[in-house]
């Protein structure tokens, strides 16, 4: 029997892009619970790419009806607004309503949320981003905040691992390691 579910759902730092071993966080999420536990968990990674905090709301709805329909503790991780910085003007009223309408989503098929908050870019090495871009995600992290205590959701912080980045805005596989035992570590708390 599948103990857990989790749905991971983001961008390419869910994904799990530039990693050596082609493995994101949700593939370790999966192993350091299965072991932690004793039982079988499936993470879910449903990260894709280039996806602005837009485009991952409008595929929400049913990457968690899908997840909320399968046996099991039934969570839910979101990282979405690193693309979105790319545009330092996309207004972060926009963005905060897009990230509380997935929480909503989330919350509909029954998905326990866990929140993180985006981690620094390199513009200097990735030329889509600028110097500007580190400053909306500033932004974006206190929007996160914010939903973090207002939609009673679990914050898992990320600003901090900038030492992990490769190309400027992707980790190695260290780095994804590093975001799974932090999201594993908010879990194990919640159990």
């Amino acid at each position: 029997m599948i103990y857990g579910t989790v749905l991971c759902l983001g961008d390419s730092l869910t994904y799990g892009a530039r990693s050596e071993h082609q493995r994101g966080f949700p593939e370790e999420l999966s192993l350091m619970l299965s072991t932690r536990f004793g039982q079988d968990w499936s993470c879910l990674n449903e990260g894709i790419s280039g996806q602005t905090s837009t485009d991952i709301l409008r595929r929400c709805f049913s990457a968690a009806r899908a997840a909320g329909g399968l046996p099991g503790a039934k969570l839910a991780t979101l990282m979405a607004g690193t693309n979105d910085s790319k545009n330092p003007r996309y207004p972060i009223d926009l963005y905060k309503d897009n990230m509380v309408q997935m929480l909503r989503i989330y919350r509909r098929f029954g998905l326990k949320a866990f929140l993180g908050t985006l981690p620094p870019v390199q513009p200097a090495v990735m030329p889509c981003f600028s110097s500007a871009s580190n400053e909306w995600i500033a932004r974006a992290n206190e929007a996160i905040e914010e939903l973090a205590k207002g939609e009673g959701v679990i914050l898992v912080d990320f600003r901090d691992m900038g030492d992990y980045l490769v190309d400027g805005v992707h980790f190695g596989h260290d780095g994804y390691k590093e975001m799974a035992r932090r999201f594993a570590e908010a879990i194990l708390h919640q159990q």
